[in-house]
């Protein structure tokens, strides 16, 4: 799926508060690790919360991703 947040909450936490909940129930369910598609734009985002980029930049409906990945 995809995660956003609205223009006027950026900033305030509740994104990454989401994918600490998300990568929470990961742990619980055993996973060892997560993987996701991030826009280019919001790696940054994701680099904050310990994901680093694995392989290169492609096209997914039309806008620039990045596979990251981070260890649980």
């Amino acid at each position: 799926g995809r995660m956003a947040v609205r223009r006027p909450l950026r900033g305030s936490r509740v994104g990454r508060a989401v994918l600490d909940a998300l990568m929470q129930a990961a742990r619980e369910r055993g996973e060892q690790e997560v993987i996701l598609h991030a826009q280019t734009s919001a790696e940054p985002f994701y680099r904050r919360a310990g994901f680093h980029q694995r392989g290169p930049e492609f096209d997914e409906a039309g806008i620039s991703h990045v596979e990251m990945v981070r260890s649980l």
